[in-house]
């Protein structure tokens, strides 16, 4: 027979990992926004930090991400305005659908639609230098 307090560490160790893996993503985000970010625009660092920090953390309170609204009117990056449409979704649905993994799939999706916009921007650039003439491309 397992022991208790054997049983109660393990679940402890448990609960603390999804804890200890946002850290890291935030922490691995902070280096990202230090190391690529623009002085000019700060504001881009902020808000890829502050949307990364509500999609991870996923509160339930929408008025956490006003923030990233602010943010997003600075940058234009509106894919991000998902993330505020998430917390929305959950508080308003939260006791429509209470059964539903409400949370898991308004963020999901939030995180998916950020995703997707950042692939989109960054297509365009890439088109751009491909077309570049004096390029060398392999045969």
């Amino acid at each position: 027979m397992p022991s208790p307090h054997r049983t109660a560490a393990t679940s402890r160790s448990k609960s603390a990992a999804p804890s200890c893996t946002a850290v890291v993503l935030l922490a691995l985000t902070a280096l990202y926004v230090w190391w690529r970010g623009d002085p000019a625009r700060p504001w881009r660092g902020a808000l890829v930090l502050t949307g990364t920090t509500l999609l991870l953390v996923s509160p339930s309170y929408p008025w956490y991400s006003l923030l990233v609204v602010g943010l997003v009117a600075l940058d234009g990056r509106w894919e991000w305005l998902t993330v505020t449409l998430a917390g929305t979704v959950l508080y308003i649905g939260g006791r429509l659908l209470p059964g539903l993994p409400l949370q898991t799939w308004a963020y999901g999706t939030a995180a998916v639609c950020v995703a997707l916009g950042a692939c989109l921007r960054a297509a365009p650039a890439r088109q751009l230098l491909d077309r570049r003439p004096g390029r060398c491309r392999p045969a």
